[in-house]
């Protein structure tokens, strides 16, 4: 999932409970904050 995907599921409030494929995801916005350092554009 691209990073602009995550920060409007952020936005919208909908970061706790991300859907990827069939499983349902938590994800903690410290992991979102790890990605971003890892992942820079």
């Amino acid at each position: 999932m691209s990073l602009p995907a995550i920060y409007r599921l952020i936005e919208r409030g909908e970061i706790g409970s991300l859907r990827i494929g069939e499983r349902s995801v938590r994800v903690p916005l410290s992991a979102v904050e790890q990605y971003e350092q890892t992942h820079t554009v």
